[in-house]
Parts: C-alpha cells; structure tokens; sequence
C-alpha cells in the first residue's frame, strides 16, 4: 500500500471514458458513487468473472451504504476510516477489514483517486501460520466416508486443486493412460483458473484406479457433479460432515449460531484449501523441489509456495533429530549428576529433579 502523499489524480482506464478529452473534468467531478459502481463493475466482468463481479458487487454496494457521500471525488479519508469503523463494529476481524477496504481503495485508484490512506491507517492483523493434515487424519477421513467421498477427498488431496477448479473440472482434463489432470479454462461456462494461467498436475496410482472406476460409472461431463448433473458447491459442508462423522473434531470450535463442533459440522480445523497444502507437504517431504511445486500448484509467486512448504521443515527428521539433539547432552549430564541424590531414580523427587535448574529457572547449588 503507498505511504500517505499529496492526492493525485491519473486517468485509469474507467476514468478516461468519461474523460474523453480535457475539457470534460467538470463533469468527473459530478460522477456518482453508484455510477462509478456499475461501471467499474463491468470491467470487472469482462476481464475477470461474473462471480468475481458478483463479490465485488456486495462489497461496494456495502461500503455505498455507509459512505454518505453522493459523489466520486467526494470522498476523502474521513469516510474511509469510518468504514473501518462499522467494520469492526460488526465483529469482523482485522484480516477481513483490511481487505475489504484495499478493495475499495482499489476500486478508487482505477479512477484516478489515490492517496486518502497510509499504511499505519489499515489495521495491523496477525498472519496466520500454515498448516496441513496429517498422514493419520488423512488416513480416519477417507476410512470413514464411502466410495464417492473417498474419490472426491482423495482428488482434493492428490492434486492439490482448488475448490473450484475441482468443481470445473471435466473428464477432458483427466487423462488416465499419462496419469495427470488439466486444470483449463472453461469459455463455455464463463470460467478461468486464477491468474488464468493453465497447467498440468501428476496423479498417483492409487487416485488413477478411483477416478477409473468413477468413470466407468459416470453419464455426465463433469467429474464431480451435484444430484442436478451441475457444479457441486457442497464440497466445504461435506468434509466437515464427515470429519464429525469420522470423529475428527477438536470440540473446541462454536459458530455465530453458538453450535459446538462436538455435536455439529462446524469444526474451522477442516477446510478445503488445507489439502493444497497438504498436498505440498507431503511432496516436498518426498524430495519434490519448491519450483516444481510452484508449478503444479499454479503459484504466481514463489512465496507463496515456500510458505505452504514451512509445516513441512518442521515435521522433517532432519529437524526432529536437531531439536531432539539440542537439550540431549544438557539432559544426560543432569540425570548424571543427581544419580547419586536421594530420590534420583524414583517419582517422589518430581520430574523437576532430573534438570540442573529449579522450578523457578534459578540454577541450582550442588
């Protein structure tokens, strides 16, 4: 985000067509919220997506209703810090706030409007670590679910695919005889990749031998279609329902409806995009390099991946074996030490016996 500066105005492509030459400023400095809205709207929707446009569409027609201003070049940083404000009214988390208001500054620089907002005015929030299933956890889903969901999990986990690429995806990008899938654009349903950028992904062999079953079955051009025959938008309210089934639940987790995940589908520890973590996991601790996972997992950035690839440094036992190493020879030499003191090879002395400090992190007199 740009540090606070003078306000600048540059013609952005939305800007220039109400422009149209020099003398027309005036009236872009009439031009209406709403119709600065619609027509930013419908760029959106010819370079992106009419989802993508459907979701910006109920963020800004939120923040039309808390801003009071009637025009564009009205709106200066006062507005902008009293969203936040009802934004945290609300009970939304700093993450959120932060990106709903970089949408919106956004959608005010595609018009030439920078420079209401420094950085030290977004809300700081915390960045959550990354993590990814266990062989164990993985193991309990799939034994609990039956052969579809088995299918649709494993799909999940042994492509690393997002929702929905998973959802688009077409017996066309699966080829069984070279064992990959495709993840490709679909015109025909308006749908792109992100980034729009096409590629390809290794299945193994147990995945092959499913989706082969799956197919001698399937009448439909979709893998995994819905009870209609079109996309499944479900694939989240079935992994939670069968994490509760399978008995993985923390226990701990409540939704706003105060529903406990020990009884109800709810638990936040299982999500879909986890898998592509998981996925990333497992392979690196397989030897597969970060590039090569950049790759399959359609990584604009480096970054990014190296970021899914942190849960798998620390469960490796290269850093097992360091971490065990680190305190051995302080440990040895303490239970060396108070062999000979009363107590020393029984309970009674507590555990705190065997260390060369006390409970209160004092070294201790010999």
């Amino acid at each position: 985000m740009p540090k606070a500066q003078t306000r600048q105005v540059q013609a952005g492509p939305s800007l220039r067509r109400h422009l149209g030459h020099p003398g027309r400023d005036s009236q872009v400095c009439q031009l209406r919220i709403a119709s600065a809205i619609a027509d930013y709207l419908a760029d959106v929707r010819a370079r992106r997506s009419a989802q993508a446009g459907d979701r910006l569409k109920q963020l800004l027609s939120d923040f039309r209703r808390s801003c009071h201003r009637r025009h564009l070049r009205a709106i200066n940083r006062r507005d902008l810090i009293a969203y936040m404000t009802a934004l945290r009214s609300r009970g939304l988390a700093d993450r959120t706030i932060f990106n709903r208001v970089s949408t919106v500054l956004t959608f005010l620089r595609s018009f030439g409007i920078e420079g209401l907002l420094s950085r030290r005015d977004l809300p700081r929030y915390t960045q959550k670590s990354v993590d990814a299933y266990n062989e164990a956890e993985i193991a309990r889903l799939l034994r609990a679910g039956n052969r579809k969901s088995q299918t649709i999990f494993g799909f999940f986990l042994g492509t690393g695919c997002r929702e929905q690429e998973v959802a688009h995806m077409t017996w066309n990008d699966v080829d069984l005889g070279q064992k990959i899938v495709r993840v490709t654009a679909k015109p025909q349903w308006n749908w792109k990749p992100k980034d729009c950028e096409e590629r390809c992904v290794p299945i193994p062999e147990w995945l092959v031998n499913k989706l082969a079953r799956l197919k001698s079955r399937s009448a439909n051009s979709l893998l995994f279609p819905n009870q209609l025959g079109r996309f499944e938008g479900h694939f989240l309210a079935q992994l939670k329902s069968l994490a509760l089934h399978a008995g993985l639940n923390c226990g701990h987790c409540v939704n706003k409806r105060c529903q406990s995940c020990k009884d109800k589908p709810v638990c936040n520890r299982w999500s879909l995009h986890k898998f592509r973590r998981t996925f990333a996991t497992m392979h690196h601790e397989s030897g597969v390099s970060a590039r090569t996972l950049q790759a399959w997992l359609g990584h604009s950035n480096l970054e990014t991946t190296l970021r899914y690839l942190k849960v798998a440094d620390l469960r490796s036992d290269r850093i097992r074996s360091q971490v065990d190493e680190t305190f051995a020879k302080c440990v040895r030499k303490s239970q060396t030490r108070n062999s000979h003191l009363p107590g020393a090879s029984g309970c009674s002395a507590g555990p705190e016996a065997h260390l060369p400090w006390s409970r209160n992190g004092c070294r201790r007199r010999r």
